[in-house]
């Protein structure tokens, strides 16, 4: 800008010294004699082999000077000989130098020249090398090879050609050429001639041969292996096109489907495949991409139908993608292949019952109780989302249609309910109907549902609203739960006995998103969510309002809510931080900005004001202007980036509404530089020294500019202005100063002046040069030295100029040194005396340290050194508030006595004084100041405060001697309270129960002293039941329908709630009690529609039968009952007060059903209250003769007879008896009875079915009289007799049983005549007739017809001679059988033994002690088995089983055997006890005996009567026998058996 700013920057303090090192050597050397030498060998030659001699001269001796590997020296002779076989390639080069040493002073060098001979073959690097080439290669690719080196020189170290020797097709494939790289190497190249296919061949193997030039050549050879690499041009392959998998839709996530394969001819990477799918649309599928395994990821799979043309049967449902495969070449190829997956449905869901209902919405269904037959109710659909059978159901009616009034009319997956009765809603007024529906899958799958069917009274009509339209106004700031508007609507559906049909309202449209809230019940219409007059404002809604109960019937009404614009949207930037750029060079009155606000309300409420935040004027005074109406922020002061590079301001913006809003944006306002300073140096002098023997580009010194603009503008470049020419370089950028020449080419003048210029980029020049003074010295001794190394000196602030601070000192050769001060124009030093003086007082505030420069130029040279001085702080500064000149504080005149007002801070710039002491000037009775904080608080509670303004002065002051003070005016107002104030805080109401719903009972009254109060009122406790409420605004109001019949009284806590505008809330508390007073407004209401009594027939009159209960909830008169009889009867009489009834007549039950056919008697009653107008009820009491026990059962015939064979089977019907009785219930209820069944027969108590439990015996009993029972259940019980007569016809059933026959063996004399008469038989049959009648016959033992029986007497006779020799004895057996069909027989009892009269026994031989073990059992038969088990004693085990079946005789009869072959004989018991066998349960005897075995004849003879029956023999135990006659076996042989 022109002018020159001072820079409070201070100095480097930068002295540079450069110290050149020269190192001199001087030396007097004496003159050398030399002489060369060359000889020439060829490599190979042996060891010792002279290849020279030098020379000798007289008078010197000579050795070498180091000792060499190859060749050797002999001092005497002069001769130079091989130490080893020479070999060229072991040398450094072609040629070895040797050094001879001669004394005096000579030397001669020797140089060999070693001859190469071609004694190395070529040899490539390796012995094998491998090169690849991709197949894709071109002809003519060529593949560097490693070319041969031959370590020998000339033509036998060159390589003269190469060739291959494969002998395949190699040769073919690949050619060698030779060239040379850039460098001029020797390289070889191999030719591709031949397109490659690695899938046909991947190697080939290459030998390469290297021949040289050498005579004779050698040869070198190599083994090249060519791996043909593979290039991506196979695709990856399929092994199917397409796959195909079915599987059920609920295979769980994770299961495989099916592994696809791909495969590619291609090799390493290029053939590895990667899998993926596409297509897959609902992403219910995944793919292992390495194996290819395919596999679902979802559990329940969903994919799409098709069909075949014109149908919608057996339809599939297929899933349809692509699974893609990948190689990982480069570029990639891809193959793919399609899957299907088709899904197999499972039977998984249930159907679903959908009722489609009219209206839409409802939950029941309704008929007109006129409906016709065939009226439609509703409409069912099924829906089941399987398939096919899975997806078909049938629907039907489960429950709740017992009487048949409606049927369903069924589709597929649909239903008609259609009414198929004349309904009475009297009778039934709803219906409760189940459906189950039930699919075709397998198993099947069913779901059911209910669905409530109400019959509408034909003279149903709907509400009617009081008006058709409504429109309300809303303030859009109207808090949630305010008033909009109430409707009403009334169905004329009522007598003056009933109440009114409820009305039920709702908002059926234009409330979408929930603005507003109706109360079902009341038709109230509130507030339910803030409202925005900016967004929307107009509501269209409509009210329904349809009767209580299941009806159908509505009606509606339109509302119109118009919302009023309110100061609800706060003004707002459009960004919130906002940064500018400027120059710094912009003239005054410049538009830095124009800040853009908007606010969504309208008028003075949308209109903006702009404003600056006054912390922003304090920190920036006058800097900045805004615009209040447009926002532009203007420049009111010029800007200096070098002072302030950026800006913080705030700006605020305030709409005009009220109360007023506001908001405020924060910008940084960053200056952009203008070139309007120049560079400056300093120091503006530098002192160097150099040695004169410094070499060029020695560092001399660095000079510093200074440019207080940023960037370009700032950067420095430095120029000579003067000095010697060429003698100086100068870096531009860094200013660092280099000698050019060698210092001693300057000449002898001391000190050389350089002068440096400088420029900034913007191409202002330096306000001023630097001087660089050079001394050019022989050593730095001259140089003077400080006594001081370093140094620190203090000064006070304030100080005045002139005044020592401290003195340096320096010496020099010459002791006289000068001193110069440089870098700070704010001291002065002595020239000669080294004092530094104060040039002018200095501000520790602004600068609290100096670095000063102090230079000590002596004779010769200059030195420098960095002096700093630390400014000490005094206190020269007074506090600074941090508050603005006459702040206003408002304060609240409810605040109490303590209540903080303003914290009146301020801050010290000294260091040493930041301690503030803070203190009123002019004392208040009303606030007080801490003194060490300057919080400004209430003294006194905040309603003692004047009404004038209170102006209190603030003293702020610090701790310095004397301390420095500071102080502001503060203004403090008192307003009126914020809290709300109400003339009253209770409030008592009395309101009849009739009082209308939503209508305003009292508003709460209230005054406020702020403005920006906003007073909210709410019930204590939100309840929608409540029957009073309160509005937001204090009306408080008839929430619900009032009764006094419910509730008496009420009591209503309300809380209004103020908010203020800096966030905080008071409430207050308010209660309303409500007192009722009744109405009649309440019917009297019957306990039941129907009352059902019984009573007894043959009571007597005046018999209580029950009382018909009303209630009235009304009270005094309006519920006081009066009961009436409405039906005319002589029958029954009502008590009037008490409802009670009794009977007038004396019943008999089944005469009135014969008369009236009903035992039932229904009559109506009218109760009605005492209150004015009367409200009545009706309703009907049904009286049921109950029956009493007074007829005894009655049978429909005199006597049961019937017929019946001996040999039914047990359980057959006998015959079945039947009785009825006149009574009812219990008393009619009979059951049968059998006095005596003879244990033969049993009657079943309920259906009289009389049965055969015992087998009949016309023999033993050919009838049976019985005599049955009819009882009823009476109490008590009337019962009647009736005979029965059974006859028992005869079967052939009995066998004939001998009753006269021999009991021993009979002994016959051989000469018995013939005629004789041997024994009489005789037998009896128990049958009747034929089957009664006796034949007798020998059956068996009759040898040669000795014997004859008469066939009706039973008379045997002898009809031959005897002959004892021939046969010595019978064994007969006689049989007797009758003439029943089928005929019975049986036979003599033990076959009678006959014997001859000359037979005697023999004596006991010898006898053998056994154990016999004797089972009886039962096998039915008239007498029971003997079974005789024999054992071993000795060997305990069996010998043998002798079982023999004793004829006759039940315990206490003795037991005797006549003789016989094969029969044990006993003689003697010696002991006995009776056990039970563990397997068949029979009784056990166990007896010692003797055996007798005869010598002859096996005679046997029971001799002891021994067993007696202890138990009797039981069914088990005949069971475990068998019923088998038993066999007597011997175990002799030849064994003997007997029956």
């Amino acid at each position: 800008m022109g002018r020159r700013k001072v820079l409070r920057l201070s100095p480097t303090g930068v002295f540079l010294l450069l110290t050149a090192h020269l190192i001199a050597v001087a030396s007097a050397q004496a003159a050398f004699f030399e002489e060369k030498l060359s000889l020439r060998v060829t490599e190979g030659v042996a060891a010792g082999t002279v290849i020279g001699s030098i020379e000798k001269k007289p008078g010197y001796t000579y050795r070498l000077n180091e000792r060499s590997r190859f060749f050797d020296f002999d001092p005497d002779s002069g001769q130079i000989k091989t130490i080893n076989e020479l070999d060229r390639e072991q040398l450094n080069g072609d040629s070895v130098d040797l050094i001879i040493l001669g004394t005096p002073a000579y030397f001669i060098t020797v140089t060999v020249q070693v001859d190469d001979i071609n004694d190395n073959d070529p040899v490539f690097p390796f012995p094998f090398q491998n090169i690849s080439v991709v197949e894709s290669a071109s002809v003519g690719t060529r593949l560097v090879l490693h070319s041969a080196q031959d370590p020998d020189a000339g033509d036998n170290g060159k390589i003269k050609e190469y060739r291959i020797a494969s002998t395949d097709d190699a040769a073919d494939t690949f050619k060698l050429v030779q060239s040379t790289n850039p460098d001029g190497d020797n390289v070889i190249l191999l030719d591709v001639t031949k397109a490659l296919d690695r899938e046909k061949r991947d190697l080939y193997v290459l030998n390469i041969s290297a021949v040289d030039s050498g005579e004779p050549p050698r040869a070198g050879f190599v083994t090249v292996f060519v791996n043909v690499l593979d290039t991506n041009d196979n695709a990856p392959v399929f092994s199917r096109a397409h796959y195909d998998v079915a599987i059920s839709e609920t295979t769980d996530a994770g299961t495989q489907l099916l592994v696809v394969n791909a495969s590619d001819a291609d090799a390493s990477e290029n053939a590895q495949v990667v899998y993926y799918l596409s297509n897959d649309i609902k992403n219910q599928f995944q793919v292992d991409g390495l194996s290819g395994a395919i596999s679902t990821r979802v559990n329940k799979l969903d994919c799409p139908r098709t069909c075949q043309p014109d149908q919608q049967k057996n339809c599939t449902r297929v899933c349809v993608f692509t699974v893609e495969a990948d190689d990982h070449g480069s570029p990639k190829q891809s193959g793919r292949a399609f899957v299907n997956v088709r899904l197999i449905d499972e039977n998984d869901h249930d159907p679903e019952i959908v009722f489609r209902l009219y209206p839409a919405g409802v939950t029941f269904a309704s008929v007109d109780e006129a409906a016709v037959n065939g009226s439609t109710v509703a409409v069912l659909t099924v829906v089941d989302k399987d398939f096919d059978a899975n997806g078909q159901a049938d629907v039907r009616i489960a429950a709740g249609n017992e009487l048949g009034h409606f049927r369903l009319e069924a589709g597929e997956n649909y239903a008609i309910l259609r009414v198929s009765e004349v309904l009475h809603r009297e009778q039934v007024s709803s219906y409760n109907l189940t459906f189950i529906a039930q699919d075709h899958g397998t198993p099947p799958r069913s779901s059911t549902k209910s669905l409530q069917v109400f019959v509408r009274d034909v003279n149903d009509r709907p509400p009617k609203f009081a008006q058709s339209s409504y429109v309300v106004q809303l303030s859009e700031a109207a808090p949630i739960g305010s008033f909009v508007v109430a409707v009403s609507a009334n169905t004329d559906n009522s007598s003056r006995h009933q109440h009114s049909v409820s009305t039920i309202y709702s908002l059926s449209s234009g409330n979408e998103l929930g603005f507003f809230k109706i109360a079902q019940k009341t038709g109230l219409i509130t507030l339910a969510k803030s409202v925005d007059y900016e967004t929307t404002r107009l509501y269209n809604l409509t009210v329904a309002a349809r009767n209580d109960g299941p009806s159908i019937q509505f009606s509606t009404a339109t509302v119109t809510v118009v919302v009023a614009d309110a100061n609800d949207h706060r003004p707002q930037f459009a960004d919130d931080l906002k940064e500018l750029f400027v120059n710094e060079n912009l003239p005054l009155g410049s538009v830095l900005a124009i800040l853009r606000a908007s606010d969504g309300d309208e008028g003075e409420n949308g209109r903006l004001s702009f404003y600056l935040d006054a912390a922003t004027n304090r920190t920036y005074p006058a800097q900045f202007a805004v615009d209040a109406q447009s926002g532009k922020l203007i420049l009111s002061r010029l800007l200096d980036r070098e002072l302030i590079d950026s800006y913080y301001i705030t700006v605020h913006v305030k709409d005009n509404g009220t109360p007023s809003l506001a908001d405020q944006i924060n910008l940084k306002l960053n200056v952009i530089d203008a070139n309007d300073n120049w560079p400056t140096f300093r120091p503006r002098e530098y002192f160097a020294s150099i040695l004169k023997s410094d070499p060029p580009g020695t560092p001399i010194a660095q000079v510093t500019a200074s440019d207080e603009d940023a960037g370009a503008n700032g950067t420095v470049f430095y120029f000579i202005l003067q000095a010697p020419v060429g003698a100086f370089d100068l870096d531009t950028a860094s200013g660092r100063l280099s000698l050019r020449k060698a210092a001693d080419a300057l000449g002898s003048i001391s000190p050389v002046q350089v002068i440096v210029g400088a420029r900034d980029g913007g191409d202002l020049e330096a306000v001023n040069n630097a001087t660089v003074h050079v001394f050019l010295l022989d050593d730095f001794s001259q140089t003077p030295q400080f006594v001081q190394p370093k140094s620190l000196f203090k000064v006070r602030e304030r100080l005045a100029g002139g005044q020592v601070i401290g003195t340096l000192s320096a010496t020099d050769a010459d002791n006289r040194v000068e001193y110069r001060l440089i870098g700070s124009d704010a001291f002065d030093i002595g020239r000669y005396s080294g004092e530094i003086r104060t040039n002018r007082p200095l501000d520790r505030e602004t600068t609290p340290t100096v670095e000063l420069m102090v230079v000590a130029k002596g004779k010769l040279a200059a030195s420098a050194m960095t002096v700093s001085v630390a400014v000490e702080d005094v206190n020269d500064e007074a506090p600074v508030f941090g508050i603005a000149a006459n702040t206003t504080v408002t304060v609240s005149r409810d605040r109490p006595a303590g209540y903080p007002l303003l914290l009146a801070a301020a801050t010290d710039a000294d260091d040493d004084f930041k301690e503030i002491i803070y203190s009123l000037r002019n004392v208040s009775d009303f606030v007080f100041i801490n003194n060490a904080t300057g919080l400004i608080s209430l003294k006194s509670p905040g309603y003692l405060l004047p009404e004038k303004d209170i102006t209190i002065d603030v003293v702020a002051a610090n701790l310095g001697s004397p301390p420095q003070f500071a102080s502001t005016t503060v203004i403090i107002s008192a307003v009126p309270a914020a809290d709300l104030a109400f003339p009253r805080l209770h409030f008592t109401f009395v309101l009849s129960e009739n009082a209308k719903v939503n209508s305003i009972v009292h508003p709460i009254n209230y005054t406020s002293g702020l403005v920006d109060a906003r007073v909210v009122f709410n019930a204590e406790a939100q309840d929608d039941h409540a029957p009073f409420g309160v509005f937001p605004d204090g009306k408080i109001f008839i929430k619900n329908a009032l009764d006094y019949e419910t509730i008496q009284s009420y009591s209503l806590p309300i809380i209004a709630s103020t908010d203020f505008a800096d966030g905080q809330r008071t409430t207050t508390k308010i209660v309303a009690d409500f007192y009722l007073l009744d109405e009649n407004d309440n019917a009297p209401k019957c306990d039941a529609e129907l009352f059902s009594f019984e009573l007894q027939e043959n009571a007597p009159i005046g018999t209580y039968i029950g009382t018909a209960k009303a209630t009235d909830f009304d009270s005094g008169l309006n519920g006081k009952i009066a009961y009436r009889l409405l039906t005319e009867n002589d029958n029954f009489l009502i008590d009037s007060t008490t409802g009670s009834l009794t009977s007038l007549v004396v019943f008999d039950r089944e005469d009135l059903m014969l008369r009236a056919k009903t035992d039932t008697l229904t009559m109506q009653i009218r109760v009605s209250d005492q209150g004015e107008p009367k409200l009545w009820a009706e309703c009907a009491v049904r009286v049921r003769i109950t029956d009493a026990n007074d007829h005894s059962p009655e049978f429909l015939v005199e006597v049961y007879s019937t017929d019946m064979l001996e040999n039914a089977a047990v359980g057959a019907e006998v015959l079945k008896v039947t009785a009825t009785d006149a009574d009812q219930g219990d008393n009619a209820l009979i059951s049968y009875h059998l006095v005596d069944g003879f244990n033969t027969f049993s009657l079943n108590e309920t259906s009289g079915k009389l049965s055969l439990i015992a087998t009949l015996d016309r023999e033993t009993k050919d009838s049976y009289h019985l005599s049955i029972e009819a009882r009823d259940a009476g109490r008590p019980s009337q019962s009647t007799f009736i005979p029965a007569v059974i006859s028992v016809l005869d079967v052939n059933d009995q066998s004939p049983k001998f009753i006269t026959y021999p009991r021993k063996a009979l002994n016959l004399s051989e000469s018995l005549p013939v005629g004789s008469e041997i024994a009489t038989f005789t037998a009896e049959d128990g049958d009747i007739g034929l089957a009664g009648r006796c034949h007798y016959f020998i059956s068996t033992g009759n040898i040669g017809r000795t014997f004859e029986i008469d066939p009706v007497t039973g008379r045997m006779i002898l009809i031959r001679p005897l002959d004892f020799e021939a046969t010595p004895a019978y064994t007969l057996t006689v049989s007797a059988n009758d003439e029943g069909s089928p005929s019975l027989a049986a036979s003599v009892p033990g076959r009678p033994s006959l014997h001859l009269s000359y037979l005697r026994p023999s004596p006991v031989s010898r006898s053998l002690a056994s154990t016999c073990r004797i089972l009886i059992g039962g096998d039915g038969w008239s007498s029971p088995p003997l079974i005789i088990e024999q054992f071993n004693s000795d060997h305990r085990s069996w010998r043998g089983t002798r079982q023999v079946r004793i004829a006759h005789g039940y315990a206490p009869k003795p037991i005797g055997v006549g003789g016989g072959g094969g029969c044990c004989c006993v003689s003697m018991i010696q002991q006995g006890r009776r056990t039970v066998s563990a397997q068949t349960g029979s009784v056990v005897l166990v007896a010692m005996f003797s055996l007798a075995s005869p010598p002859f004849g096996r005679v046997c003879r029971l001799s002891k009567n021994f067993v007696h029956a202890q138990t009797p023999v039981t069914d088990k135990q005949k069971a475990a026998i068998g019923g088998r006659r038993p066999t007597v076996t011997d175990p002799d042989r030849p064994p003997l058996q007997s029956d």
